[in-house]
């Protein structure tokens, strides 16, 4: 952690970014992804889980006592990289997460670290998602009395919701995949964090929805219309009810069979077409 931000740090930041377009282009274009492959041959994978949180450590811990440090001091393309790099590393991540072989070459440790960092972001966002994501639309004059530091912190405040979006999407591809990851993973995401009842309120919000890295207020004609973050959330909740080694952990209730069927007002024809 001592080494973040420094020559090596950035070094490998740089190659993680490359490895991320190129991934996504190999996705995108349907052509050989041989990133995820090496990165799974060549147990990279673990490596990726270690350096995701490294840097929300080092976010956590270390950042506030060098923020105004940073927006008084550094320039904002190195500070914007620092608080950037969560997001390019889960990003990479995620790609390579859609193939439930590479879900399935995490050891137990590394399963269970990135479980749990799925769910303090889903935490997170449940907690603070509708702030995270409010819009600010600012004057001239307001733009201009902004400090540094407090444009450092808007922009923090748009990467953390950017960071709640991949864990979503990567939550869900862990749900693709626990019938076949460890049984330690599989207990860690439907029993100690009941990631199903944490996924619940995301589907019960306001009628907001992140379209193009931006929110916008969805006219009533488009309401019944989900966006793929609202898929991802759906496909993560099915596979919990689902799969029957998840329903045989799940320890249900009547709080929770409340919730559950709470559901059913969200169910329609044209929901599951689009799911």
């Amino acid at each position: 952690i001592t080494q973040v931000g420094g020559p090596k740090w950035h070094t490998q930041h740089e190659w993680i970014e490359r490895l991320n377009l190129q991934a996504h282009y190999n996705a995108q274009t349907h052509s050989d992804e041989f990133v995820m492959e090496l990165l799974v041959s060549l147990d990279k994978m673990q490596v990726l889980v270690h350096d995701l949180l490294l840097i929300e450590c080092w976010k956590e811990f270390v950042y506030p006592l060098l923020a105004s440090h940073l927006a008084e001091h550094v320039d904002s393309v190195t500070t914007y990289v620092l608080l950037y790099h969560e997001v390019t590393v889960a990003d990479l991540l995620q790609v390579a997460l859609y193939h439930s072989h590479a879900a399935k070459s995490l050891s137990e440790d590394y399963a269970l670290e990135l479980a749990d960092w799925c769910y303090r972001k889903l935490t997170r966002l449940n907690a603070e998602g509708h702030k995270l994501a409010e819009p600010r639309d600012r004057t001239a004059e307001e733009l201009l009395s902004m400090s540094r530091l407090d444009e450092q912190e808007e922009k923090r405040r748009e990467i953390e919701f950017s960071i709640t979006m991949c864990s979503l999407a990567i939550l869900r591809y862990i749900t693709d995949s626990l019938a076949g990851m460890p049984m330690g993973a599989l207990s860690r995401v439907v029993s100690t964090n009941d990631t199903l009842m944490a996924l619940i309120p995301l589907l019960d919000k306001p009628p907001w929805k992140w379209v193009g890295n931006r929110w916008v207020v969805v006219p009533p004609a488009d309401r019944l219309k989900i966006t793929q973050t609202d898929g991802q959330v759906w496909l993560a909740v099915t596979n919990l009810l689902v799969e029957p080694r998840c329903r045989a952990k799940y320890g249900m209730d009547e709080f929770r069979r409340e919730r559950i069927l709470g559901l059913k007002r969200h169910l329609n024809e044209l929901m599951f077409d689009q799911v």
